[in-house]
C-alpha cells in the first residue's frame, strides 16, 4: 500500500501534470478576468505608450528643429561675409543674427569682423564696445580670450593702460602667451616701467619660439623692440616722457587698417579668430 501512495504523490507532484488554473477556467471567465485587469491597469499602459511615443516624436522635432536653425544662423553668417567682402549692405543678415541667434557663435564672429572694421576707420570707442559684448556673449575659451585680447589692444590705442593690463591679465588658453607677452611689454613700455618691458618682450620671444611659430607672430619685430630697450636704457631717468611718446609699439603694422596683409590674414578671409596681430599704437598727432 506504501509503494501504491509514493506513486500516487509521484504523479501529483510531477511538473509535467501540473495545470494552472487558467486551464480549468471557462472562455468566460478568463475573458472576465483580463477585463477586471485591463480596468485596473489599461489606463497607465495608455498612458506610459502615448508618453513614449511622445517622447521620441518630441525628440526628432527638436532634433530637426535644431538641425534648421543652425542651418538658418550659417545661410545668414554667409550671407553676411559675402556682403562684407563685397561692401554691400550688412544690415539684413546682421539683424537676423543678431535677434534671431544672439549669444550663438555666429554672433561673436559678427562682432570681432564688426571691431575690425572699426579698427580700419580708428573708431576705437565703438571698436571697444562691439569686443566688450563679444566677450561677455562668449564661452569661456579660445574664442573668448580673442576677443578679450583685441579688447586689450583697443585700450591700448585709448591709453587706457591699465584697463588694457587687467583685460590681459584674463587671457587664459593656450597659445595665447606671445601675444600676451608682447602686447604687455608695449603696455609697460608706455607707462616708462623698461625693466618689466623688457622681460615681458623676452618673454614673448620665448613663447613665440617655443611654439614653433616665431614666423607668424613675427619674432624679428620683438626683437628689435627688445632691442630698441637695451639701446635706450642709458637715457631712461632722463628721457623717460620721450621714450613713452616713441613706443616701438608704434612702428608695428596693424594688419586689420592695412590691405597687404602681411602681418596677418585679412580679417574678410576665414575665421575672425585667425586674425590676431598686435595694433598699431596712435601717435600724438594722431590723437
Amino acid at each position: 500500500m506504501s509503494r501504491n501512495c509514493s506513486r500516487a504523490l509521484g504523479r501529483r507532484h510531477n511538473p509535467e501534470n501540473r495545470r494552472s488554473m487558467a486551464d480549468y477556467l471557462t472562455d468566460e471567465e478568463q475573458a472576465e478576468r483580463l477585463k477586471r485587469w485591463w480596468e485596473q491597469n489599461g489606463t497607465s499602459l495608455v498612458v506610459g505608450l502615448v508618453l513614449a511615443v511622445g517622447v521620441v516624436v518630441g525628440w526628432r522635432y527638436y532634433q530637426d528643429y535644431r538641425a534648421e536653425r543652425a542651418d538658418m544662423a550659417s545661410d545668414a553668417y554667409a550671407s553676411y561675409l559675402v556682403a562684407r567682402d563685397e561692401v554691400a549692405s550688412t544690415e539684413e543678415p546682421l539683424a537676423i543674427i543678431d535677434t534671431e541667434f544672439e549669444g550663438s557663435t555666429y554672433h561673436v564672429f559678427t562682432l570681432l569682423y564688426r571691431a575690425a572694421d572699426q579698427v580700419a576707420e580708428s573708431d576705437w570707442e565703438e571698436a571697444l564696445a562691439l569686443l566688450e559684448r563679444a566677450v561677455d556673449l562668449a564661452e569661456d575659451g579660445p574664442v573668448r580670450d580673442v576677443a578679450r585680447l583685441r579688447a586689450a589692444k583697443v585700450l591700448y590705442q585709448l591709453d587706457r593702460l591699465e584697463d588694457s593690463e587687467a583685460q590681459l591679465a584674463l587671457v587664459r588658453s593656450p597659445g595665447f602667451e606671445a601675444h600676451v607677452a608682447e602686447l604687455s611689454g608695449d603696455v609697460f613700455f608706455a607707462r616708462g616701467d623698461m625693466a618689466r618691458a623688457r622681460d615681458a618682450y623676452q618673454a614673448a620671444i620665448d613663447a613665440a619660439r617655443g611654439d614653433g611659430v616665431e614666423g607668424v607672430l613675427g619674432v624679428e619685430f620683438m626683437e628689435l623692440k627688445l632691442a630698441s630697450l637695451t639701446v635706450a636704457a642709458p637715457e631712461e631717468s632722463d628721457d623717460a616722457d620721450d621714450s613713452v611718446d616713441s613706443s616701438p609699439a608704434e612702428t608695428e603694422i596693424n594688419a586689420t587698417e592695412t590691405d597687404d596683409g602681411d602681418a596677418g590674414s585679412d580679417p574678410r578671409e576665414g575665421d575672425p579668430v585667425e586674425d590676431d596681430s598686435t595694433g598699431q599704437r596712435r601717435s600724438e598727432g594722431e590723437q
